[in-house]
C-alpha cells in the first residue's frame, strides 16, 4: 500500500514539474522588470529636455504621445465599487499612466491601490507645468467621523510626522489645514514639504472620501506656485468620485458590518483610533510602485518546478529503500535449502 502511494505521488510530482519547467525553460528568464513599471516608458518627442527636478520640457509645437490622452464620461472603477463622472474639461487615464506620472515627478504613491488619474483637458503629462489628480482606494473599512478637533491641535503636525517615518517625505507644514465635510463625508487638506528648488513638486493636496468599507483618495502634486490652482481643483475633482449604491458611507449597518477601527485623524496617520485594534495598512509607497499582492504568483511559478523535483526525490526515497529491502529478502530466500532437499541429500 505504501509503495503504491509513493509511486503515485512520484508520478504526479514528475508530471507537474515537467509541465511547469517546460514553459519556463522555453521562455528563458526574460528581462528584469523595473520596480513599479508596468509597460515601457513613453518615448519623448525629439528635442525634449528633462530637467534635474524630473520635469520634461517639450519642444515648440510638440505634444505628448496619443496614448497618454484618456477618456471622460462615466467610468466604473474597482470592480464597480467606485464610479467617476469626468466632464469634458477633464480626462481620465488608467493606473499605469498615473504611476508613470508619480515616477516622473518622484512623488510617493498614495496608500492603497492606485486606480487612475484625472487631468485638465488642456494639459498633457509631459508638459512642464502638468498636474494630475491620482485616484486611489484604500480598504480601511468604515471610518468613524470623530475627533475632527485634532486637526486644529498645535501638536497634530508632529503626530503626522511621527506616523510617517523615512523614506516618506517629511511634512513641513499644512498649506491648508485639514477639515471635514460631514455632508459629503470628505476630508481635505494640503501639505507642504521641503523643496530643493522652486519647480519641485513640494505641495500635495489631498481629499479622502469615506465609503462603507473603504476610503477613496484624490491626490494632486504640484509646485509651490500652483497651491491656489490645485487647492481649487481638489473639491471639483472630488465631486467626480462617488461610491456605488451599497458601498456609500450611509449604507453602513451598525452591528452587522465590522466595527470602525479608524477615525478622521487616521486618514492622515493611517493609525487606528485610540483604544481600537486594526490590522496594519499599506503606507505611501515609493514613487510609481504598484501594490504588492499577498501572493506573488510569478515568483511562485518560478520555484514550483524545483519544489516538484524535491517532492519527487522525497517520494522516491521510500520506494528505493523498499526495493533494496526486497532484493535482500530475495537473496536470503535463494540461500535457504528446503527440508525435503536436505533429506534427499542425506
Amino acid at each position: 500500500m505504501f509503495r503504491t502511494i509513493a509511486a503515485t505521488l512520484a508520478t504526479a510530482c514528475l508530471t507537474a514539474g515537467l509541465m511547469l519547467a517546460g514553459p519556463a525553460a522555453a521562455d528563458g528568464p526574460g528581462p528584469a522588470t523595473p520596480k513599479g513599471v508596468e509597460r515601457p516608458a513613453t518615448p519623448l518627442p525629439p528635442g525634449s529636455v528633462t530637467k534635474d527636478d524630473g520635469t520634461t520640457v517639450l519642444p515648440d509645437g510638440a505634444t505628448a504621445p496619443p496614448e497618454t490622452v484618456g477618456t471622460n464620461g462615466d467610468i466604473p472603477l474597482a470592480n464597480g465599487a467606485l464610479r467617476l463622472f469626468v466632464p469634458a474639461n477633464y480626462y481620465f487615464m488608467p493606473a499605469p499612466e498615473a504611476r508613470a506620472h508619480l515616477q516622473r515627478i518622484n512623488a510617493p504613491t498614495p496608500a492603497g491601490e492606485v486606480l487612475g488619474m484625472i487631468a485638465p483637458a488642456n494639459s498633457r503629462p509631459l508638459d512642464d507645468a502638468f498636474w494630475g489628480a491620482v485616484i486611489s482606494l484604500n480598504p480601511l473599512g468604515y471610518v468613524a467621523e470623530q475627533r475632527s478637533d485634532r486637526f486644529s491641535a498645535p501638536d497634530f503636525p508632529d503626530e503626522v510626522r511621527a506616523a510617517r517615518p523615512a523614506p516618506a517625505p517629511r511634512l513641513e507644514s499644512f498649506a491648508v489645514v485639514p477639515s471635514h465635510d460631514p455632508v459629503r463625508h470628505a476630508t481635505s487638506w494640503t501639505e507642504r514639504y521641503p523643496a530643493p528648488n522652486p519647480v519641485a513638486r513640494s505641495v500635495r493636496a489631498e481629499q479622502r472620501i469615506l465609503g462603507r468599507d473603504a476610503v477613496a483618495g484624490v491626490t494632486i502634486d504640484g509646485r509651490p506656485d500652483q497651491i491656489a490652482t490645485i487647492t481649487a481643483a481638489l473639491p471639483e475633482i472630488g465631486r467626480m468620485v462617488t461610491f456605488a449604491p451599497g458601498k456609500k458611507y450611509t449604507d453602513y449597518v451598525a452591528g452587522t458590518d465590522p466595527a470602525s477601527a479608524y477615525d478622521l485623524p487616521s486618514l492622515l496617520t493611517l493609525k487606528a483610533r485610540p483604544g481600537a485594534v486594526a490590522p496594519p495598512v499599506q503606507a505611501a509607497a515609493e514613487p510609481g510602485t504598484a501594490p504588492q499582492s499577498a501572493l506573488n504568483l510569478e515568483g511562485l511559478t518560478k520555484w514550483l518546478p524545483w519544489a516538484g523535483a524535491g517532492l519527487l526525490v522525497l517520494a522516491l526515497i521510500p520506494w528505493l529503500v523498499g526495493r533494496s529491502r526486497r532484493r535482500k529478502e530475495d537473496e536470503a530466500d535463494r540461500n535457504l535449502v528446503p527440508p525435503d532437499d536436505k533429506e534427499k541429500k542425506d
